[in-house]
């Protein structure tokens, strides 16, 4: 999923992960878009994405 939006357009980088889940968030070292989209994935079992939660927000003004 994380990739086919990155495919679409979107600015999404693998930000933390293990066994139990992936975060995927928008360049946060050098942010090129005023609003972040964030992607989190929660497995169990290392089966299928058991909840995925996205987030659409405004960045913080620098």
């Amino acid at each position: 999923m994380a990739m086919e939006l990155r495919e679409l357009g979107h600015d999404l980088w693998s930000f933390d992960e293990s066994t139990h889940f992936q975060a995927w968030c928008g360049n946060w070292s050098n942010p090129s878009r005023p609003t972040e989209l964030i992607v989190e994935f929660t497995y169990r079992d290392e089966e299928a994405p058991r909840t995925v939660s996205v987030t659409f927000r405004d960045r913080e003004p620098a």
